[in-house]
């Protein structure tokens, strides 16, 4: 049922906020599902999602994965929320992060 969607997402939060980050990409992943076919591929709670699954993988240094999910999530917030929404924002800053994390200072740079 999609109500499943807040506790899952909550429950996740809380596993990477713990460091077990299979087990909160493992509720995200569920809440993915859930969120792409109750309200579609492209909606904010989809991107919410990404955005937060895209942090993991950045804790867990898997980097290539992190930055795409961080775009995906960003071409959501784009076209829904716009270019100069806060969390449009939030998302290009997390993919700023990833990449200063790997040493693309420049290419970092571009996106803060």
């Amino acid at each position: 049922h999609y109500y499943m969607y807040y506790p899952l997402v909550n429950i996740a939060l809380v596993l990477g906020d713990q460091g077990k980050y299979e087990e909160a990409l493992n509720n995200y992943t569920i809440a993915l599902i859930i969120a792409d076919y109750k309200w579609g591929s492209d909606h904010e709670r989809v991107a919410y999602i990404l955005y937060n699954m895209g942090n993991v993988y950045r804790m867990q240094r898997k980097y290539d994965e992190a930055i795409d999910i961080l775009n995906r999530a960003l071409a959501i917030r784009k076209e829904k929320l716009g270019q100069d929404h806060w969390q449009t924002a939030l998302t290009l800053s997390s993919i700023a992060d990833v990449l200063n994390d790997q040493g693309k200072y420049e290419e970092a740079m571009e996106k803060y």
